[in-house]
């Protein structure tokens, strides 16, 4: 009777021992599989990191073009208000001179 106890102490103990085993390597890959999930969210932070510097360099830049745009409108604002002033000085000189030849030409009785 004594070898059959032991025979099925044995057995339980193997098959603790087995599950055991099984938990510690269960155990292992859960804990390497961790890891992975860590290493993997660090590099996606650091993408979103490196995404938003990009994101806020790009916004600054359209900043400055729209800075800049502006202030191309304006001074093209200023000389076309330049050109029309200009304009309108000529056209006044050119009635002044011709109503001087017209004057001219009637005290000379030509025009």
């Amino acid at each position: 009777g004594d070898s059959s106890g032991i025979h099925a102490n044995s057995s339980v103990a193997l098959a603790t021992l087995s599950s055991v085993l099984a938990l510690e390597r269960h155990v292992g890959e859960w804990e390497a599989w961790q890891e992975r999930m860590r290493e993997e969210a660090a590099v996606m932070q650091e993408q979103c990191e490196l995404a938003e510097s990009r994101c806020r360099e790009e916004s600054a830049e359209l900043a400055q073009v729209g800075q800049e745009v502006s202030s191309v409108a304006s001074q093209a604002e200023a000389i076309l208000q330049q050109g029309q002033s200009l304009r309108a000085a000529h056209e006044s000189r050119c009635a002044e001179i011709w109503a001087e030849a017209r004057e001219c030409g009637v005290a000379s009785g030509g025009l």
